[in-house]
């Protein structure tokens, strides 16, 4: 089903050339296999599109595969997943591992955006909710390998990376107050789980030829 689906057309996302609640997505199509056609222009104006007609009030990513459509950020990394030749077999209980420390991912970046364009610069603002999203993240850690242990990472490692690494708003709002951008580095478990998931090869050449993790915007 998953080789089916992703041939003609393969899907288009649209989202801004930023991290933020794109970038999973972005990720877990390279690393599941599944070609997207990355629309990081219509991101910045996409009034080609009826966000209507993606469920959408306007607000981004969308997604568009053939006459399908839809947007919504963790339901749009869901659905790559299920055309993935390499996670369309996910068992329900790693699904829901992805599912949960993926809806972390975007708890922590309505947080830090919100601190990013209040502005806030006071870092135990900052401090206490990473420190309370981090540190449930961090227990849960496996200590080797990948959350639902697998030979390569699945949507929750990908979502650590995102919400670690991600320049817009996560780390941009840890700059903003002061705090450097390797805060996340004082929970090992979650930092070493970082560290293997940037390392594996396909995340490692997605680093390479892909700008929009580390992307900055909006005069940030």
């Amino acid at each position: 089903m998953g080789n089916t689906m992703c041939k003609t057309p393969p899907p288009t996302l649209t989202y801004f050339p930023i991290a933020s609640r794109g970038e999973t997505a972005r990720l877990i199509a390279a690393v599941g296999e599944v070609e997207i056609i990355d629309n990081k222009a219509g991101g910045l104006n996409h009034t080609d599109l009826k966000p209507i007609d993606h469920f959408s009030p306007g607000t981004m990513p969308m997604l568009t595969h053939g006459d399908f459509t839809m947007a919504q950020s963790l339901p749009v990394e869901s659905y790559l997943a299920s055309i993935s030749p390499k996670y369309c077999s996910l068992t329900p209980k790693q699904k829901a591992i992805d599912g949960v420390v993926c809806a972390i991912k975007e708890d922590v970046n309505v947080l830090c955006a919100q601190a990013l364009f209040k502005p806030e610069k006071d870092k135990k603002v900052i401090s206490k909710f990473l420190d309370k999203w981090w540190g449930i993240v961090e227990h849960k850690c496996p200590e080797s390998g990948f959350f639902n242990g697998l030979s390569y990472p699945t949507g929750a490692d990908l979502a650590c990376l995102v919400m670690t690494q991600g320049y817009m708003p996560f780390c941009a709002c840890q700059k903003q107050a002061g705090m450097g951008m390797d805060y996340y580095k004082k929970f090992k478990k979650l930092s070493a789980l970082v560290e293997r998931t940037m390392a594996y090869p396909v995340v490692a050449e997605y680093l390479k030829t892909h700008t929009t993790l580390k992307q900055a915007a909006f005069g940030k």
